[in-house]
């Protein structure tokens, strides 16, 4: 089967508030990145209602960390606390900001390590294309899985109304450092969007993948 983008991932944390799951499952999504951590917090308020809800109406979570500077192995230590991370299941490392905001490459690629080692799989690292990240990420980064957040069309709320020319030839626009002519796991294409059951602008992204199947069986090898 051709691999193709499905619009079905969004990611929340507590800015979007109370979230109607059922309703967003009903909207199609079906991938939900959902903020768990922040530096070395051992909680992030919104994660366990989030991540309870979004599960209970059969979306699959992929439980997120935003980094910031700390050492990486409180990190690992509280993240994996706080999600209970378990075998095969996929998670996001967002390595986003100015360099003095976030942690540098080489703790990053520790975090990942770190959780790695439990999970059994790469993580997701989330950083823009080239010459839009904090730093230059390790050559270990370049091999995980990668989520790219580029909007080019930034007022779309859904994969519909991004420009035909943009959707047809995503390689253009989302292209993973070290990966000339991939496509990323992942390309959030809007800060803007809308979707049923969330009342604030929430961030949507399409996965590429041979079907929607596929792509929330991935979430959880």
């Amino acid at each position: 089967m051709t691999v193709q983008p499905f619009d079905v991932v969004i990611d929340v944390s507590d800015n979007n508030g109370v979230i109607d799951w059922p309703a967003v499952r009903s909207a199609g999504v079906r991938i939900a990145f959902v903020k768990a951590m922040e530096g070395a917090g051992e909680h992030y308020p919104s994660w366990g209602p989030q991540s309870e809800g979004a599960h209970k109406a059969g979306i699959a979570v992929i439980p997120y960390l935003f980094m910031r500077p700390a050492a990486p192995a409180l990190v690992v230590q509280h993240f994996l606390a706080t999600t209970a991370l378990g075998k095969g299941m996929a998670y996001m490392l967002d390595w986003e900001g100015r360099a003095n905001q976030t942690c540098t490459a080489p703790e990053a690629e520790a975090v990942g390590d770190g959780i790695a080692a439990v999970a059994a799989r790469v993580p997701t690292g989330y950083w823009g294309i080239r010459g839009s990240t904090p730093a230059t990420p390790t050559s270990k980064m370049l091999g995980w899985e990668r989520f790219v957040p580029r909007y080019p069309s930034p007022e779309a709320t859904s994969w519909s109304e991004v420009p035909t020319y943009v959707r047809t030839n995503p390689k253009k626009y989302w292209i993973p450092d070290g990966k000339s002519g991939a496509l990323p796991r992942f390309a959030q294409y809007t800060a803007q969007g809308k979707v049923a059951g969330i009342s604030t602008l929430v961030d949507r992204s399409v996965v590429f993948a041979e079907s929607v199947e596929a792509a929330v069986a991935w979430c959880k090898e």
